[in-house]
This record gives C-alpha cells, structure tokens and sequence, in this order.
C-alpha cells in the first residue's frame, strides 16, 4: 500500500459510501488515502483487511467487537477514533487533527 494517493474530493474528504465499489452490506470506515493513519486502521479493524478503493479511500469492514450491547454509529465512531488516536500516539510526524471528521462509517 505504499505510493501517493490522489483524491478526486481532495485529501480530507470521502465521498457517500454508497458510490464507492465495495460490499454495500457490510459495516465498513472509509478514509481518504492518508498514509499517516494506514496502519493505525489496519491495526484498529484486525482481522479484517485494510484495502484501497478508487486509488484513494482507504476502506475495511469494522470487525464484530466495536458493536458489543448495539453499539450504535456514534458509538463506533468514538470507538475506532479512539483507536486510531491511540495507536498514533508517540509517533514521529503524525497528528490526530481531523481523525473524526475523516471517518465515515456505514452500519448494515
């Protein structure tokens, strides 16, 4: 997954998951390509894997334990953002600014 990615909406923005060619009926985070939060997401949904959509968004199914007691789509988004953040946290020239605006997620 190395290389630079080149997003048609710019670099912070994704578009309505519903256009993008992946599994529409799973529960999915899509981020743009940014390479500072690639292997915190990859980190934060194993088992499942990381993939790139479009040459650009990031995308990977949201695995099972993020919705313990129905966890609704806040939840979840607190939840992986929490993630995200702590696994870059103390890592050289990366920053959290805009983590939560940049995760999108869909709930099947």
């Amino acid at each position: 997954m190395e290389g630079n990615f080149t997003c048609p909406l710019g670099p912070s923005a994704v578009p309505v998951i519903a256009a993008l060619p992946i599994p529409q009926n799973i529960n999915v985070v899509v981020r743009p390509g940014v390479s500072t939060t690639r292997e915190a997401m990859a980190a934060c949904c194993a088992p499942s894997r990381l993939q790139i959509v479009d040459g650009c968004y990031l995308w990977v199914e949201i695995p099972a334990r993020y919705f313990n007691h129905s966890a609704g789509r806040d939840t979840v988004t607190q939840q992986m953002t929490a993630c995200i953040r702590a696994e870059n946290r103390g890592k050289k020239n990366i920053t959290n600014q805009g983590i939560v605006d940049e995760v999108n997620i869909e709930q099947c």
